[in-house]
């Protein structure tokens, strides 16, 4: 797979949360693909899969309800 890596900070730009909430996100599981950059350093930083950041927009996206006219 050619799946394109995002950083936290590019993923929490492109969802308009802090890059912390993304961190915590990762932590929680829901992006599944993420993975750090040197597993073997704990301090390393995550990347998450540009596929995982929009499957997370169409899981996000469906829980908004639709709006009132």
């Amino acid at each position: 797979m050619n799946d394109k890596v995002l950083s936290t900070g590019q993923v929490a730009e492109r969802l308009g949360v802090d890059p912390r909430t993304v961190q915590r996100w990762v932590a929680a599981g829901r992006f599944p693909g993420a993975y750090r950059l040197d597993p073997d350093a704990k301090q390393s930083p995550y990347v998450i899969p540009s596929s995982d950041v929009t499957a997370f927009e169409a899981r996000r996206q469906m829980r908004r309800p639709a709006a009132q006219n």
